[in-house]
């Protein structure tokens, strides 16, 4: 068990300003944000990070169009404008995804901050990454390190709106199929990408005619048929990107990968195969999103009408720690245990992430 601290009084005074203007991001990652050195994006974060802390916003809708914006730009500046029109209506779906479904989370400003808080590391940690990655991917805007981290974190989540729009759709008309077109054909090539990497070689020589791994595509496809919005988001993103598994390249079956396996749900299934703990240094996104998603609680959804705040990160040697101030320490544990779940997943000798957490009084008290 993590241990537990008290939230102080200064804390706890940012905490409310931050509720005061609707912010859900904090800004604790918005003043890093404008600090960046080595990202390719680091000025657009930058300029997002100063609007964001003056502006007030009276609901999400509100919220939404700065984040938007953000996102528009950071795709026009790494790729071309077919994937900027489909993530800008993913985003104004999960504004009507909260219609149908008023337990979703706010689904665009999650991803943003897993893209933030990602780019943050990305940065500290600037050449290891682009090591890790694929120095030979780098030289080039649409395959290099960053773009692959927005395709990543920005796409992880699409299929949590497909799946609420599937179960509105079933209350109508009845169930209908869950295979997407050329599903098992996609899912053979992230298994056929976590084979090519396992084997010693790099991202950039992954081919779509890499050798599959059965074992791997069967969880895949058993997962996929439970509608697991990991498993079926990355084959939505490649179905997206490239309508012929043929055509798929390196970056976007790492992030396809990378996404399949970010969800808690299939986490046993891998481990009991032996997939999993993956190596940070062979599967750098992939244990990225995997541990980000896990941490990053903090401006979501209320669960048992608690909110999560992030109070504090800091980064000392190869520790990435994020302070995290919970209402209710049935909230508290509940994410100490994914968390603990997630460090099981993830082997690395260059990269911790970890969480001190807070229990504090509601500030209505």
């Amino acid at each position: 068990m993590t241990r537990i601290l008290s939230t102080t009084r200064r804390q706890k005074k940012n905490i409310q300003e931050e509720e005061e203007l609707g912010h859900h991001i904090p800004h604790v990652l918005l003043n890093k944000a404008t600090k960046l050195v080595h990202v390719q994006h680091r000025d657009e974060l930058g300029r997002f990070g100063q609007l964001y802390k003056r502006t007030a916003f009276n609901d999400l809708s509100e919220e939404y169009e700065p984040v938007k914006e953000s996102v528009s730009l950071l795709l026009g500046q790494f790729f071309a404008p077919q994937l900027k029109s489909i993530v800008e209506r993913d985003m104004k779906a999960s504004l009507a995804g909260r219609i149908l479904d008023a337990g979703i989370r706010e689904s665009f400003i999650h991803p943003y901050q897993v893209f933030l808080l990602g780019s943050i590391i990305i940065d500290k940690f600037y050449d290891s990454f682009r090591e890790w990655y694929g120095a030979d991917l780098c030289g080039v805007a649409e395959t290099c390190l960053e773009a692959a981290w927005l395709l990543t974190s920005i796409f992880h989540d699409r299929a949590k709106k497909v799946s609420i729009l599937k179960r509105a759709l079933e209350v109508e008309i009845g169930e209908f199929g869950t295979k997407i077109p050329d599903e098992d054909a996609y899912l053979s090539l992230l298994s056929s990408f976590y084979n090519h990497i396992s084997a010693g070689n790099t991202a950039g020589s992954w081919t779509a005619a890499s050798q599959a791994n059965q074992a791997l595509v069967d969880i895949f496809r058993d997962y996929s048929d439970r509608w697991n919005h990991g498993v079926k988001g990355a084959v939505l993103m490649l179905r997206s990107l490239c309508k012929e598994p043929t055509i798929v390249l390196p970056r976007d079956v790492m992030s396809a990968f990378s996404i399949a396996v970010h969800d808690e749900e299939v986490w046993d299934a891998l481990l009991t195969g032996g997939f999993f703990p993956l190596q940070t240094d062979s599967f750098p996104l992939a244990c990225l999103l995997l541990q980000l998603d896990a941490v990053q609680e903090w401006g979501r959804q209320r669960v048992v009408n608690s909110e999560t705040h992030l109070i504090g990160m800091s980064i000392k040697g190869s520790s990435v720690i994020c302070d995290v101030s919970f209402e209710s320490l049935k909230s508290l544990r509940d994410k100490d245990a994914e968390c603990d779940k997630a460090c099981r997943c993830v082997l690395s000798d260059g990269l911790n992430i970890s969480l001190n957490m807070n229990i504090r009084k509601r500030l209505n008290k």
